[in-house]
């Protein structure tokens, strides 16, 4: 799991040896360093970092009196509550991507922490950049997991496909991001509640389906189908 993360991360085209694992653990600890002041800087609720000393990250602490905010997984959320979170999670992901430029690679209610009604973004080590071979696939699978849980949750969310539309679209500004969320909660509510046969098969079929990153990556897979016989 750790190499699909740092092979084809250009920050650890120098720092990465697999032959040395203390290396390894104080590059991990950097990597969790940088990305967590992008994504302060990009306006995502996290902890501050406070100290590096070789393979060793002090945070802030996240909680009150003492006791640690519990991971969302953990809180005890009132459901009326839950949509608004969604709501502030997927803006939250929209932030990640859009304005600090990152995956985060391992979002799910494990890696978000609850306090004072808000979320809190955790566990970034392995967060990626846009050029990362892989950084849409787990972008994809980023938005699978909030989706499962918050729909367990009872809430009515977007299909796979447009959460991660959403996150991606080039179009959506800090000055549209709340106009555009607005209409797709205006899609959400006005549709049936839970998804046609037709929208299971494309959710199925974006989950399988094979994201280029690149221009190359498009033409490498148009030789693949074409030397099978596929048009």
């Amino acid at each position: 799991a750790f190499r699909s993360y740092v092979n084809g991360d250009f920050r650890f085209r120098n720092g990465y040896c697999k032959s040395n694992p203390r290396k390894m653990v104080k590059v991990w600890a950097e990597k969790e360093l940088k990305n967590l002041n992008r994504i302060r800087f990009a306006g995502v609720p996290a902890p501050a970092p406070v100290l590096l000393k070789l393979h060793v990250l002090v945070m802030e602490f996240i909680g009150h009196d003492g006791n640690a905010a519990p991971r969302l997984k953990d809180a005890n959320i009132k459901s009326s509550r839950c949509p608004a979170l969604y709501r502030e999670c997927i803006t939250l992901m929209w932030r990640i991507f859009r304005v600090a430029r990152l995956v985060h690679g391992d979002l799910s209610e494990y890696n978000i922490l609850y306090h004072e009604k808000h979320l809190y973004i955790i566990d970034v080590s392995q967060a990626v950049e846009h050029d990362h071979p892989h950084a849409l696939e787990f972008l994809r699978k980023d938005c699978e997991n909030v989706n499962e849980f918050f729909r367990k949750k009872g809430v009515a969310v977007l299909t796979l496909r447009e959460l991660f539309d959403f996150v991606t679209d080039p179009y959506v500004t800090e000055e549209t991001v709340e106009k555009r969320l607005d209409e797709l909660q205006t899609l959400v509510e006005n549709r049936p509640a839970g998804l046609t046969n037709a929208q299971q098969v494309d959710e199925e079929v974006f989950r399988q389906a094979f994201i280029p990153q690149s221009l190359d990556d498009v033409r490498i897979r148009s030789k693949m189908r074409l030397s099978r016989g596929y048009f």
